[in-house]
């Protein structure tokens, strides 16, 4: 199965807890729904996930397009020594974007580069 990325699924919880010597305390009955993170698995793109938070030197971080002007999604394909690359991050210096890899990853694999 091709590109699945990661996410979070909300399980309802019910507990009922009575203490097991019994006396006059009351038992605790608690429902409430957890959410729960959802492994990464196969190939996981950069570009796919949601940025837990981002900065950019000009216009927004760009997913599968160079950085273009101050304008959203305005890049050109994402070109590195001639090598035209369909999935990455765009960006301008100085910038950062940060992800949520869930420590599920064996390897985080970039290439890096001044597109053309």
């Amino acid at each position: 199965a091709g590109d699945q990325p990661g996410g979070t699924v909300e399980v309802p919880v019910v507990v009922t807890y009575a203490h097991p010597a019994g006396g006059s305390t009351p038992p605790v009955h608690v429902e409430e729904v957890v959410r729960v993170s959802t492994p990464l698995h196969g190939t996981v793109y950069a570009s796919d996930q949601p940025f837990l938070g981002e900065s950019n030197g000009f216009g927004p971080v760009e997913r599968d397009q160079s950085n273009g002007e101050a304008g959203g999604q305005d890049g050109k394909p994402l070109t590195i020594g001639g090598t035209v690359y369909a999935k990455g991050l765009g960006m301008n210096a100085p910038g950062q974007v940060r992800i949520d890899l869930q420590g599920r990853c064996t390897r985080f694999e970039a290439h890096v580069g001044v597109d053309d």
